[in-house]
């Protein structure tokens, strides 16, 4: 098998259902503040991203991450495409726990977890978690001395470097317990699939999954996975978005239920492409060269094009 240099953080599977010929999209790239077109093969990826070094992957193939996704996408592929295709026949879709559904909801985890906005917030989360940690050591450490006790202090947590990241970013995916922990979460919540039959497309991004929360507090909300109140919206194609509510905040407001089509408004799409605007790394991608929302919102906040820019605190 031939070495893949230019490996797919966003699959081009699912970048095909935001083309309008299958092979190109537009693109809108924040950073300048530009549009284009261009083949799917060359957005939503990098030279190399997944590349592992020699010796620590435990594996002699550098390559085994680009595989391992390469063999996942083609069952998402299935799984999306059976589920666009009930809803386009029945007007609906068969919620619950599913070989299909599992499929929908793997792809899902994974492509949060597996971007270059996700690698990088990781990183400076891990950073700065521990850069709170050592405060807190050193801390003891001072108080103990005074007390005229010496004890030794771990040192503080630090983001992988270099050749390493990789490595790091691909034992979060595969071998931590996120998406097996992420998974029942996101079957017990509410399946709906929003249609959208205007004529503003859909847009999707380099990083398309989004957690979008209806309760602002402490313990109980936020934007986790499993958070009270949280929605989760997950572009499918420029009709499709396939849209998680958290069951015990939005059973209690009636309305709908699981495998409900939602018909969407202008207004309603340009809501969903808003969260794509934002949350995204660097580039939104459209079927059509529309992306005067993009334009009227990076002029009216500038900072959501600053790929530095917060998305976490760390309190401590």
């Amino acid at each position: 098998m031939p070495r893949v240099k230019n490996q797919h953080y966003v699959p081009q599977f699912y970048l095909k259902g935001f083309s309008a010929d299958g092979k190109n999209v537009f693109v809108f790239d924040k950073v300048a503040k530009k549009s284009f077109k261009t083949g799917v093969a060359n957005i939503g990826s990098e030279q190399l991203f997944y590349e592992l070094p020699p010796g620590p992957s435990g594996s002699d193939d550098s390559q085994v991450v680009e595989k391992a996704f390469s063999v996942l996408e083609a069952g998402y592929s299935n799984a999306v495409q059976e589920l666009l295709s009930e809803v386009e026949l029945r007007g609906r879709f068969t919620p619950g726990p599913s070989e299909r559904n599992l499929g929908v909801a793997h792809f899902l985890a994974m492509q949060f977890c597996r971007t270059r906005e996700f690698r990088d917030t990781h990183a400076r989360m891990l950073e700065q978690l521990g850069n709170v940690i050592a405060n807190k050591h050193e801390f003891a450490r001072q108080h103990m001395t005074a007390q005229g006790e010496v004890i030794e202090v771990e040192p503080p947590l630090k983001p992988a470097t270099g050749e390493m990241v990789p490595l790091q970013h691909a034992d979060f995916i595969f071998n931590g317990s996120f998406v097996e922990r992420v998974m029942p979460v996101l079957l017990g919540h509410i399946w709906l699939i929003a249609q959208n039959d205007t004529s503003q497309p859909l847009f999707t991004s380099d990083a398309p999954v989004i957690l979008y929360p209806h309760v602002s507090h402490l313990l109980y909300g936020g934007s986790g996975f499993a958070s009270r109140g949280v929605e989760i919206l997950f572009p499918l194609s420029s009709r499709y978005v396939l849209v998680l509510r958290e069951r015990s905040y939005f059973a209690t407001l009636g309305g709908a239920t699981d495998g409900t089509l939602l018909r969407l408004r202008l207004e309603s799409v340009a809501f969903y492409n808003g969260f794509q605007i934002c949350e995204s790394y660097r580039q939104i991608y459209s079927s059509e060269d529309r992306f005067d929302q993009v334009r009227e919102l990076i002029e009216q906040f500038p900072a959501i094009c600053d790929r530095e820019r917060p998305r976490f605190s760390v309190l401590g």
